[in-house]
């Protein structure tokens, strides 16, 4: 069984533990990649079922594969800074697993 971590659930920890209880969309993708990044995701999983129906696939796929690349920026980001962008223009420390810390 290989483990896994929820980046999302990983970093809502984090800001109950820190004190940043905000509202419930405070630490989605969305909001914690543009606060940290400077750019968050180019649509809503919720239209990912109107794209199927449609056969609009080309579009899932951006989606779903842009998704994945700013999980990964924001991954790095954790990797290199140690945290992300709270709220409120403070700092919040994400400490990740030792077995997912490079070598």
């Amino acid at each position: 069984l290989k483990q896994h971590l929820d980046l999302y659930s990983k970093i809502s920890e984090e800001g109950i533990k820190n004190g940043m209880m905000g509202r419930k969309g405070d630490f989605t993708l969305n909001a914690v990649s543009t606060r940290t990044l400077g750019c968050g995701k180019n649509g809503n999983g919720a239209h990912a079922i109107d794209l199927i129906k449609g056969g609009r696939y080309g579009e899932l796929f951006n989606y779903c594969s842009h998704d994945v690349l700013l999980t990964r920026k924001l991954f790095n980001y954790i990797c290199q800074h140690n945290g992300v962008q709270g709220l409120h223009n403070s700092f919040l420390p994400v400490v990740l697993p030792d077995w997912m810390k490079r070598r």
